[in-house]
């Protein structure tokens, strides 16, 4: 039996990791359009002594509720929760679960200053200092609502999966998605360059979330697909 479950709901997936401990055992993620994916989720958090959940979804939060209702011990990330970095934000609560357990994540792993992304259906970016405060961010569409916007538009295609990147496109499918890959990438980069003349060196660029592998090839970037879970975990024992 596993002692601890944490879950990730996020506005187009769930992942489910479990732990022993604070040893990971599994990671797994699920669409929420996939067939039978409740039962699936049931049959994950099954044997669990307690529950840990990080939401951005509220809806899907109701319905994980009614799964979860026996379980002895739940725990929410949320705001309020003790932290283990200080939120610096000018309204804490604004600071969505998500980012707050990726930091949370962060500052477990690491000492030194990071930068944390993670690619989700909206791509965020957050700073840690060396002193483990979160000192502000940025939030920009991802790859899916940057195709899906563009395909509102009456003679462009909408781009619905991982197509191959060619560079430059030499259809319109590929020459929206190097478009809309090259303006993510390089934003990045712009960014993390400035925010590197803000923070202590040296500083960890962390990389997560679905879509991390579109930034996997550049220079100096940790991936880390866990760091959600290792932040909710962390959360939860601090709290305990």
């Amino acid at each position: 039996m596993n002692e601890l479950t944490t879950v990730s709901l996020g506005n187009s997936n769930i992942s489910i990791a479990k732990f022993r401990g604070k040893k990971i055992l599994s990671i797994f993620r699920l669409g929420y359009s996939e067939e039978s994916v409740r039962e699936k989720v049931s049959d994950l958090i099954k044997g669990s002594k307690a529950i840990a959940v990080c939401s951005v979804n509220k809806e899907k939060e109701e319905n994980l509720n009614d799964l979860i209702s026996d379980i002895r011990e739940i725990f929410h990330v949320s705001y309020t929760n003790q932290l283990n970095f200080i939120n610096l934000y000018k309204k804490p609560k604004q600071l969505g679960n998500d980012r707050i357990a990726n930091l949370s994540g962060a500052s477990e792993l690491f000492r030194t200053s990071c930068i944390v992304i993670d690619f989700g259906t909206a791509v965020t970016v957050n700073a840690l200092n060396s002193k483990k405060e979160f000192t502000g961010g940025f939030i920009f569409p991802g790859e899916f609502l940057m195709y899906e916007s563009l395909g509102k538009t009456s003679l462009l295609p909408v781009i619905t999966d991982n197509q191959p990147e060619v560079f430059p496109g030499k259809t319109t499918e590929e020459s929206i998605t190097a478009g809309v890959r090259n303006i993510i990438r390089h934003g990045l980069t712009d960014v993390i360059k400035r925010l590197k003349k803000e923070l202590e060196p040296p500083v960890k660029v962390i990389v997560t979330g679905g879509g991390a592998g579109l930034f996997s090839n550049e220079k100096g970037v940790k991936i880390i697909p866990a760091l959600i879970h290792i932040g909710i975990k962390t959360l939860y024992y601090k709290n305990k």
